[in-house]
């Protein structure tokens, strides 16, 4: 099906190639729900092997092998991927769009798992991935341990060693580096702790269906990180996940269940949040120091609001506390603006609280 559509994409876009912004927006917006795909003919674009296809009388494997040990080379790629990649630039935009001779024939890898570049030097060709691997503590599974590329702007998770999956990032795999792009692939449940802390590059972080966990300190730090899109089936989030990152919005899946103390503090572009009945308890310094946050809100079920949760939030000047709410922490509200109100049912919890703490109060 997206070979198909692929197809069309070259055949229709063909004379944006020569416009990187333009072509770049294009294969984004053409496949939003494949982004490992999309990025992987972005790197080959950036390689330019759209130049090196009009310029080629005849596309063999030897000069699509090239591209193919790139990847593996640079980024870390499977073969799997690389020879897809490579061979749909070759086939749908060498062969259909500008009509060269073309070897290199389509694979349905659900039949085959025969490459479709070989190296025509060697007739085969064996590469290990770029990735350190050690063993994980999940169903016999690995945990990837670091990245030994030349190029990590952008790395693109695999999902299987040696015959079995790859199912952790480990602790602080990539803490520190200079990475720009995660993309990772289905199979992964957890990102280890401070597996990305202070990638002060990371702008882009795609993350699989099927992660239930992000532990402690994870992307701490990440303040070029602004956009995340957090999976369905997503549980929990550790300590100081996304402190002092550049997040804008947050929307939380209703599988997530567990926040650890200050997951989100200090992260000075969240505007908005709403926060599910699903977590019941909102820990010590969630949101603290989240100096630009002006509205949140509580759905019904959530329990206890933990201490210093909102504090010095000071754009938030009213908040509503369902009467679900029936433990608040010592500073939940501490140093928020003087104009700060809470908007409560008469005789909740909530209502003597605020008469206690001398915090304004409005029943509803």
């Amino acid at each position: 099906m997206l070979d198909n559509i692929l197809t069309q994409f070259f055949s229709s876009y063909h004379d944006k190639i020569y416009n990187k912004k333009v072509f770049y927006g294009l294969v984004k917006d053409s496949f939003p729900n494949e982004p490992m795909q999309a990025n992987l003919l972005l790197i080959l674009y950036d390689m330019k092997i759209h130049e090196e296809l009009q310029n080629t009388v005849r596309i063999s494997n030897a000069f699509a092998f090239r591209f193919v040990k790139r990847l593996m080379n640079e980024y870390g790629i499977n073969r799997k991927n690389a020879d897809w990649a490579v061979a749909t630039w070759c086939i749908d935009y060498g062969k259909n769009v500008l009509g060269k001779n073309c070897e290199i024939k389509p694979v349905d890898y659900n039949t085959t798992s025969a490459p479709a570049i070989t190296n025509e030097k060697q007739g085969s060709f064996v590469y290990t991935d770029l990735f350190t691997y050690g063993k994980s503590e999940i169903n016999d599974s690995y945990i990837v341990v670091s990245f030994n590329g030349k190029n990590n702007n952008t790395v693109i998770f695999q999902n299987k060693y040696n015959g079995k999956k790859v199912t952790e990032i480990g602790e602080s795999a990539f803490a520190d580096s200079t990475l720009k792009e995660a993309i990772i692939t289905d199979g992964y449940i957890v990102i280890g702790k401070q597996a990305f802390q202070k990638c002060l590059n990371l702008s882009q972080v795609i993350m699989p269906i099927t992660l239930k966990e992000i532990s402690d300190y994870a992307f701490d730090g990440c303040n070029n990180l602004s956009t995340l899109m957090l999976p369905m089936n997503l549980q929990q989030i550790g300590k100081y996940a996304f402190a002092r990152t550049g997040l804008k919005q947050i929307t939380f899946p209703s599988s997530l269940y567990f926040l650890d103390e200050g997951a989100f503090s200090d992260c000075n572009n969240i505007v908005e949040l709403t926060i599910p009945k699903t977590i019941a308890r909102i820990p010590d310094s969630c949101f603290a120091n989240c100096n630009n946050l002006t509205k949140v809100k509580l759905e019904d079920g959530i329990e206890s609001i933990g201490n210093e949760a909102f504090k010095k939030c000071y754009k938030i000047l009213d908040m509503t506390i369902p009467d679900s709410i029936t433990n608040i922490g010592e500073n939940a509200f501490a140093e928020m603006h003087d104009k700060f109100l809470i908007q409560c049912s008469m005789g909740s919890y909530t209502e003597e609280y605020a008469r206690n703490h001398k915090i304004k109060y409005q029943l509803v």
